[in-house]
């Protein structure tokens, strides 16, 4: 083999071995990018079940006077309710007020730099007894649900939309924070979650929505 024939090989298997190593890297990006795609919608899919579990656990205090709100606060990054899930003494024909615990969801982190935020589920450790124990102490446990969410980042999407009925004109309305008169009207939760693990890159984010309804809606 001359040193002409020799180059020539050399060039080619360069060429060949750069498009090699060029489909391989292809296929692991699309193989991390699906991977990644599963991923936040799985963890998208999770969050939404675990919070419509707990709103439809949701109950008001019996030993106060009726119409009691079931909801305490309704804003678009956070909504805070009485719920007996998963406490002793829980009963779907209504739990004793000593079973109902302050439980609340909501995103923390800031949504410009990074652009990702962290959705959280806290339940008070007290049992509610009267307004003055509606609040959360320092160390009262909370469950990271969700990371990466980017509602945010998309066009300031809300977490939550509440539907109630206004306690003026009775009208059925929407809207993602709803004022204290209304609270005890509110008769559906409106969840959005979105959650993309790298803004930058492909595939689109995981945007998953899902409507629930309270047990003790109006």
């Amino acid at each position: 083999m001359t040193i002409v024939e020799l180059v020539v090989v050399m060039v080619i298997l360069s060429i060949v071995t750069t498009m090699i190593i060029g489909v391989s890297f292809a296929l692991q990006s699309s193989y991390a990018q699906t991977v990644r795609a599963s991923d936040a919608r799985s963890s998208a899919r999770d969050a939404l079940n675990r919070m419509s579990i707990q709103i439809r656990s949701t109950q008001p205090l019996q030993t106060l006077s009726e119409n009691q709100p079931v909801f305490y606060l309704a804003a678009p990054w956070e909504v805070r309710f009485l719920s007996s899930f998963n406490v002793l003494g829980q009963s779907s024909k209504g739990s004793p007020d000593g079973s109902l615990r302050l439980t609340r969801f909501y995103l923390s982190g800031s949504s410009s730099s990074p652009p990702y935020q962290t959705l959280w589920l806290q339940r008070a450790a007290g049992v509610v007894s009267d307004a003055s124990t509606y609040v959360f102490q320092a160390g009262d446990p909370q469950i990271k649900l969700a990371t990466n969410v980017v509602n945010a980042s998309i066009s300031n999407t809300p977490l939550f939309t509440y539907y109630y009925y206004d306690s003026v004109s009775g009208d059925l309305t929407s809207a993602n924070t709803v004022a204290a008169a209304n609270l005890e009207w509110i008769v559906s939760v409106g969840i959005r979650v979105i959650i993309d693990a790298d803004l930058s890159n492909s595939p689109p984010s995981a945007d998953l929505q899902m409507t629930v309804r309270p047990p003790n809606a109006h």
